[in-house]
């Protein structure tokens, strides 16, 4: 199944003190299998808690939340960016950022922003900023580099129709862990992965 993508209209956030024209404007090949809404800071709310209705897609989310762990260390996503292809073994960690709208809605997928690359708003600015996770303080060329789109497909392949923000407390900001596979459509300009494990970090 394929997601579409979209793109926010062209409303610019206020401008901010020592921002140039810093914004978070994403090609939309960088997230090809989500539904994304960018923008710059402060713009608008980052969604509705996940409410899981289907028993299956239930039990999909309990094993991918509940799998343990495979070992191996965490490859930053620049990194894996370089040498991806379809269905490499993948384990990174990160936090769930990288756009204003993180959590795809009703789907079971979410962008994960590298943290050695991407620091959120709040912790360049002390000024309040009411959405962090979009990161429209960094370089758009760093969002591109430090972000994938993290899925959780069923048993036919296809992402599963539920979101996942609020999912064993999942949320903008939230650090995990993730192992599984590069996406049959994975490459360097678009990093899926297809999540086989997902664990949530102090």
């Amino acid at each position: 199944m394929s997601i579409p993508t979209y793109v926010s209209d062209d409303r610019q956030p206020e401008p901010r003190k020592d921002r140039g024209s810093m914004r978070n404007l994403i090609p939309a090949a960088v997230l090809a299998a989500t539904i994304l809404a960018l923008s710059g800071c402060g713009r608008g709310p980052a969604g509705a808690p996940a409410v899981v209705l289907d028993p299956s897609v239930a039990r999909t989310l309990d094993a991918v939340f509940d799998a343990p762990s495979g070992g191996g260390a965490p490859v930053p996503i620049p990194a894996l960016r370089a040498t991806i292809r379809p269905g490499d073994r993948i384990v990174t960690e990160g936090r769930i950022m990288g756009v204003l709208t993180p959590f795809v809605g009703n789907r079971a997928a979410f962008v994960l922003g590298d943290p050695g690359t991407l620091t959120p708003c709040n912790e360049r600015h002390a000024d309040g900023c009411k959405t962090p996770w979009d990161l429209c303080c960094d370089d758009p060329a760093a969002i591109r580099a430090g972000t994938a789109t993290v899925q959780i497909v069923g048993p036919g392949g296809d992402v599963l129709r539920t979101g996942l923000k609020g999912v064993r407390g999942l949320r903008e900001l939230s650090r995990v862990r993730v192992e599984g596979v590069a996406a049959r459509t994975a490459s360097s300009e678009a990093l899926i992965i297809d999540a086989r494990s997902i664990v949530i970090l102090p």
